[in-house]
């Protein structure tokens, strides 16, 4: 979001969920930090009133500024400051609320038609990546490549490693694990009534990314077969988990393939803890 308002503000309130406080001590905000961009700084309530709070002074990196609250906060205003006549506006990335609790730092981002091209050539995305510092980084791309007619498993596999091979550069001790695309159907037409048919580049896209994956020593999920395989989608779809399109989930299949995952992940963890205690 950007914006040219010198009066500009943000308020962001926090819900906590099932049981879990997710208050934060600590405000990560990225932003523009160019000589014309905007400074902000934080006001949030208290039982003491209302406290404002300015970016760490020891923060130098080039799209991030940090705030640290002396209690823990579920809500805060950002409040725009101009300073002068040379700054003229701003743009938010995004942001990241810790609370120096155990537990996992979960970061998304997911635009609708994404590619891989589109990472490797995002002018932003690797360098504010590696500010997050990740300890494990999930793909899950390749479903909109595989939907075009004029799919090219060799330009695929090249498009995988430029984005990994970008990321390991300045992220040489980041996990990484890719996920297959699930089965999806594409429009058709026939005796001048629509259908839906099964998309046989979704299969080349799957055995891609799992080359790929061994080539490289790289860990992957494959959702194609864990949700049924080649076809699938017809049934996921007969059983209100898909979406009218066919290709994507719906909010029940989306909770069924993250709980998926989830036990997935839980399951290679524990195998290689009790490897750790034989060993």
């Amino acid at each position: 979001i950007e914006t040219e308002d010198t009066t500009a503000y943000i308020t962001v309130t926090i819900k906590d969920s099932s049981g879990i406080d997710y208050s934060t001590t600590k405000l990560i905000l990225f932003h523009g930090k160019n000589p014309d961009n905007f400074n902000w700084a934080v006001i949030t309530d208290s039982a003491d009133g209302a406290k404002c709070f300015f970016p760490a002074e020891n923060d130098s990196t080039s799209f991030t500024s940090e705030y640290f609250f002396d209690h823990p906060i579920h809500k805060f205003t950002l409040k725009c400051i101009a300073g002068d006549s040379t700054k003229t506006c701003d743009y938010i990335f995004g942001m990241s609320l810790e609370n120096g609790k155990p537990g996992i730092l979960y970061h998304m981002i997911g635009v609708n038609g994404a590619m891989y091209e589109h990472y490797t050539q995002s002018a932003y995305f690797i360098e504010q990546l590696n500010l997050l510092k990740p300890d494990l980084i999930i793909i899950s791309l390749g479903t909109n490549e595989s939907y075009y007619k004029n799919f090219d498993s060799v330009g695929f596999y090249r498009d995988i490693d430029t984005l990994v091979r970008m990321i390991k550069k300045t992220n040489s001790v980041a996990n990484f694990l890719f996920t297959t695309p699930g089965d999806h159907l594409k429009k058709a037409r026939k005796n001048k009534r629509r259908i839906y048919v099964k998309n046989a580049n979704v299969l080349t896209a799957r055995n891609t990314i799992i080359t790929y994956c061994r080539n490289n020593n790289m860990a992957y999920w494959d959702w194609l077969e864990v949700m049924g395989g080649y076809g699938s989608m017809y049934e996921w779809h007969k059983n209100k988990m898909a979406d009218g399109l066919r290709l994507h989930l719906s909010t029940l299949g989306y909770l069924i393939q993250g709980e998926l995952l989830y036990r997935a992940m839980m399951e290679s963890f524990e195998k290689y803890e009790k490897r750790k205690v034989n060993d």
